[in-house]
């Protein structure tokens, strides 16, 4: 399995082919909003599980605690 650390620059290198701007600064912030709203789909997508699926929200705290992580990660970017 991944650490969180290796999810993150997994995210964020393949958020970087996404970006559309050429200088270094401003690419590297638009990869970081293209993770941060890849990672609220993902928060979005485990919510919908507690609904649709009926799973309790503790049997998904191990996955948004990973994610957290991620998020944490790519701040320090």
């Amino acid at each position: 399995m991944l650490k969180p650390e290796e999810k993150a620059i997994y995210m964020f290198n393949r958020a970087l082919k996404e970006c559309i701007h050429i200088s270094v600064p401003m690419k590297k912030e638009e990869a970081k909003n293209i993770v941060y709203g890849n990672l609220l789909a993902i928060k979005e997508a485990l919510y919908d599980c507690t609904l649709i699926d009926n799973l309790n929200a503790p049997a998904l705290k191990r996955s948004l605690s990973f994610y957290q992580q991620v998020k944490e990660t790519i701040d320090k970017i």
